[in-house]
């Protein structure tokens, strides 16, 4: 009803939102309901997908909302801006964000209480944009699109940055005032001089109201070429890469946490939007320009003709460092500090804000970048348990370090989000250690010699492992990759999602174990996984012998693409000769083997709804990571094949089922295949490769 409304009285917002439900995976349920169909199949729907489509549901409803609202209350002009800014964003942002990516900018932007608005009014954000950016690249390509779906983001920050007020600062301890001063003096110094109009020390420059000189800050000179200037010069460097994407979601993320003041802001049910739990307008306002001097940062990097590589890894590098002082606050408002190390916290967290606090007395639009890498040089040493100063010494190392990774804020905002994890924040410290460094082990040592995972590997014929070593061994056991592999599909282990830590734990227990690999394309350019199948050297329950276990296929957030799935099924054909032992997937059988019971091998028999089946589990023995996942098999629920989802290792139980496939000669063997021959990635078409 609500998109027929819209169609029927508002075709331009249609134009843009019936893009809503389709990127939202309801297309089929509008089909049915635009056809009359009276049985929409909800009776017969299992519980976990009603739920899903629930959650699709809700999902549409806020975004067709949040569109609605903020189209009916603006200016012809303001709406067409609108309409322009958020259409790219309705159909590339990631699902789980596209919500909140929405409300900044249709609630804490293009809103008549959004303490943005006089300015946006003032502003043609879209000239902006064309003057810089269209001249170079066709509208509608893929680089042009990317450019254009984080433009209104990192100009609206960096606007704030340039305009925002300072109200008058009362109350302050003597440690916060000192600090701030001692601020002042520092970016004076690293800057030359403040900006023209400048506040300076004078408290009665200061305004009591944030509303008062609104006209004055708006008609200031505004640099509106430097954020465009910054994407195409990113652009420039490097078209396929995600850093230019990247920057929207490390953007908004960084918002939400620097408006509300606590990790919570990440659990907000949907229905309460950033502008109505903030405090106050001014905090909306507050975090935006903090953000908004990063993005000044960046902006006068690519100004100083800093171009390339440099740029890119000069980018990346403001990127994580912001993200590890966000996390360090984060993790301190949650109580995670205590003794000396609180107190350490505590100490860098008033200094960092006196930074804050000076710029924005200053009126600089960016804050040097040598001070935020100080201050992350500091606080890496906090999340490490490594002096700060050895960091500090180590700086180019550590740097460099973080330049390996595509998105190395995705490092410390997964640190962040299992902090108060007690089983993974131990695991995850010990690994963060060794990618920077400040431990004696690498992390190749803990994959391949930590003793629980060597009691997986020691259960595994040695030839057998060598060949799973072998530089010709299909696939790749990069920790860089397999971290990676939600991210690059859009998947439940993204680091980035609104569901914290919930699914992405397991990534550990891809990272840090070596009998995890995974056959996957790349982008060349890029490196991006475009397609992958995930890949373990298991044990059988049966005769304890080793067999190569795959996940399903996963492809890209484009979808999928028939030369990706070409690929990986050669790669798998290639990996059945290369091993010598059998290489399954869910849909697969395993040949009749004794079982050993001496060393306590075993199968199960199930008999059940005309069903005779005899199971044999795949098993990873034992493993560092207190966690792994497992995708759902076809007989799960009907059968008890095995428990799909998050797998929690324990002292008590350290052996994990990842899979588990019938017998050759079970009676029901044959209609378990085909049953779901066709049906999956790994069965389809006549040009099915049979990995057995």
């Amino acid at each position: 009803a609500l998109l027929a409304g819209m169609r029927a009285r508002y075709p331009k917002l249609y134009a843009c939102a019936k893009f809503v439900p389709k990127k939202n995976g309801l297309n089929p349920l509008l089909k049915r309901l635009e056809s009359g169909d009276a049985d929409l199949g909800l009776d017969s729907m299992p519980p976990r997908e009603f739920e899903w489509l629930a959650r699709d549901a809700r999902r549409s409803f806020n975004q067709l909302f949040l569109l609605l609202i903020a189209y009916l209350t603006l200016p012809r002009q303001l709406s067409s801006e609108l309409l322009w800014v958020t259409r790219v964003v309705v159909e590339k942002v990631k699902t789980d964000q596209r919500t909140r990516a929405l409300e900044v900018l249709c609630a804490g932007v293009y809103s008549p209480s959004s303490p943005l608005y006089k300015l946006i009014q003032c502003v043609d954000m879209r000239a902006a944009f064309d003057d810089v950016v269209s001249g170079a690249h066709v509208v509608g390509d893929k680089s042009y699109e990317r450019m254009r779906m984080v433009y209104p983001y990192l100009q609206t920050a960096y606007l704030a940055a340039q305009t925002q007020t300072v109200p008058r600062q009362g109350g302050l301890g003597s440690a916060q005032a000192a600090a701030i001063g001692a601020a002042v003096a520092t970016l004076r110094t690293l800057t030359d001089s403040a900006p023209a109009g400048a506040a300076g020390d004078n408290a009665d420059s200061h305004s009591d109201d944030d509303d008062d000189d609104d006209d004055e800050l708006i008609s200031t000179d505004l640099d509106l070429e430097g954020v465009p200037l910054l994407l195409r010069a990113l652009n420039d460097a490097s078209p396929s890469t995600q850093t230019t994407s990247s920057l929207l979601y490390w953007l908004i993320d960084l918002l939400y946490k620097r408006a509300l003041g606590t990790r919570a802001a990440l659990g907000l049910p949907r229905t309460q939007f950033l502008v109505h739990r903030a405090t106050t307008r001014a905090s909306v306002w507050a975090a935006m320009a903090d953000v908004g001097r990063l993005v000044g940062s960046m902006v006068g990097l690519a100004r100083a003709g800093v171009r390339g590589e440099a740029l890119l890894g000069e980018v990346k590098c403001i990127e994580a460092q912001s993200t590890l002082l966000q996390s360090l606050r984060d993790a301190s408002a949650a109580g995670l500090y205590s003794g000396d190390v609180h107190e350490q916290v505590r100490s860098l967290l008033v200094r960092h804000d006196a930074v804050l606090a000076a710029a924005a007395t200053l009126r600089l639009r960016a804050i040097p970048p040598s001070l935020v890498e100080r201050g992350a040089h500091t606080a890496l040493g906090v999340l490490l348990g490594s002096p700060a100063d050895r960091i500090t010494e180590r700086a180019a190392e550590v740097n460099a370090a973080m330049l390996r990774w595509r998105n190395p804020e995705l490092l410390f905002r997964y640190c962040e989000d299992n902090l108060a994890d007690e089983e993974m924040a131990p695991i995850v410290q010990r690994w963060m250690r060794s990618l920077f460094g400040c431990s004696a082990e690498s992390t190749q040592d803990i994959r391949r010699r930590d003793a629980a995972n060597a009691r997986h590997l020691a259960a595994i014929d040695a030839r057998v492992l060598a060949r799973w070593y072998d530089p010709a061994c299909p696939g790749t056991n990069s920790a860089r990759t397999l971290f990676m592999v939600g991210e690059d599909a859009g998947s439940c282990l993204r680091v980035i999602s609104t569901q914290g830590n919930k699914f992405n734990k397991a990534l550990m227990g891809y990272a840090l174990q070596s009998h995890v690999r995974a056959l996957v394309v790349t982008d060349p350019d890029s490196n991006r996984v475009l397609a992958r199948s995930l890949i373990r050297l298991l044990v059988r329950s049966d005769s304890l012998e080793p067999v190569v276990y795959c996940d399903p296929l996963f492809f890209h957030t484009g979808g999928f693409e028939q030369r990706l799935w070409a690929e990986i099924m050669r790669q798998a054909e290639v990996l059945r000769t290369h091993m010598a032992v059998p290489v399954v997937h869910a849909c697969s059988t395993l040949d009749v083997a004794p079982v050993d019971t001496a060393r306590g091998g075993y199968v199960r028999e199930i008999k059940c709804l005309g069903y005779d089946v005899v199971w044999v589990d795949l098993l990873e023995i034992d493993g560092v990571a207190p966690y792994t996942y497992s995708e759902d098999l076809p007989w799960d629920d009907m059968l008890d094949q095995h428990r799909p989802g998050l797998l929690h290792r324990t002292h008590e139980q350290r052996t994990l089922t990842i899979a588990a496939l019938p017998r050759a000669d079970s009676p029901s063997a044959a209609e378990y295949v085909k049953e779901r021959h066709g049906k999956t990635m790994w069965t389809r078409g006549e040009d099915d490769i049979d990995v057995r």
